[in-house]
């Protein structure tokens, strides 16, 4: 936006005694805040409380307005109620291995994805955080280079077993920890494995408290925002269907990943395991018409997921696991 269409859309906005917060250095985005009331009266629509799935949420109960002369400079209001984008990781209480079901860890990933050429060739990216602890085995699967890494005061794998651990920590027969308080299990997941796949790689977790807007949108936007050292690739493991994002809300996700591309910085998104189901995430049944991720359908990121290895159709099983070598408590 121009200085001017700044200044005057931030004016409009005070008028009605909304407080403008600021407006990040690409200027695509003014912050403001204020009050229910403030909404009602500037944009026409109210704000109610509402019992979603057993929570309490607030949101708008129709499209927001503006006037006709702000259009030019104003394409929508990014959100106006606090229903946030879901993790993609579904946790389960235990994990029971069979002939169809297997237990993935570090080495396997290098093997499935052909990652120890790249590891033997010295290709394992670059400095890695001091402060975390490497693990090169894991119950008797073969030490070949790569390896998960935890934050600092994590539970260790011990080599040659799995562990039952504290009450709350681990459970037999479980490789990943998935923390019962917030967002922790779904951040410790993406961190995990992208350390697995590069084992020397300078991974940092941003994160920011959300508003009306996701924390994690937030933090992406100040990073490509503050002047700040850019990083090379994004990985966002969330996702919020189109239909529920709505208009404004897929702009506003489109434009973030545009200026991402823009400045050389590679966004991944996790498509999810919903197929065209996403507005019915998890559930049983689909009900709500069809739907993709609003947060994986821009042409500014590259959409990850869905993964089935092949082993079986294949018959190639045995190239991959070995069931005799695990042993489970």
């Amino acid at each position: 936006m121009a200085p001017e269409d700044i200044a005057t859309v931030s004016r409009w906005l005070e008028s009605y005694g909304f407080t403008v917060n600021g407006v990040p250095a690409n200027n695509m985005v003014i912050d403001f805040s204020g009050n229910a009331g403030q909404v009602r009266e500037a944009l026409h629509t109210e704000i109610h409380t509402l019992d979603v799935a057993g929570g309490l949420y607030f949101a708008n109960m129709s499209d927001p307005q503006i006037p006709a002369a702000l259009l030019p400079a104003v394409t929508g209001v990014v959100s106006l109620n606090n229903l946030k984008p879901h993790p993609m990781l579904v946790p389960r209480t235990q994990y029971t291995v069979s002939s169809h079901y297997s237990l993935i860890v570090p080495g396997d990933l290098a093997t499935i994805y052909n990652l120890n050429a790249a590891f033997a060739g010295g290709y394992t990216a670059r400095d890695r955080p001091s402060s975390w602890s490497r693990i090169r085995t894991f119950t008797t699967v073969p030490a070949i280079g790569a390896y998960s890494e935890r934050p600092s005061g994590w539970n260790r794998y011990p080599n040659g077993s799995l562990t039952t651990g504290p009450p709350g920590a681990w459970e037999g027969r479980r490789l990943h920890r998935s923390r019962v308080n917030g967002d922790d299990g779904e951040a410790a997941l993406d961190v995990e494995w992208a350390s697995a796949a590069a084992p020397n790689a300078a991974i940092v977790m941003a994160s920011c408290a959300d508003t009306t807007n996701f924390g994690g949108f937030i933090a992406l936007q100040n990073m490509l925002t503050n002047g700040g050292p850019l990083p090379s690739v994004v990985s966002i493991s969330y996702g919020d269907s189109e239909t529920d994002e709505g208009a404004s809300g897929n702009s506003y996700i489109n434009t973030l990943y545009q200026t991402a591309a823009a400045a050389g910085v590679s966004v991944f998104v996790s498509a999810g395991d919903e197929a065209a189901a996403e507005t019915d995430h998890r559930s049983w049944v689909a009900i709500h018409g069809v739907s993709v991720s609003g947060f994986a359908s821009t042409i500014y990121n590259v959409a990850v997921g869905g993964t089935d290895f092949g082993d079986t159709a294949a018959a190639a099983t045995s190239t991959f696991w070995n069931f005799r070598q695990w042993r489970l408590l």
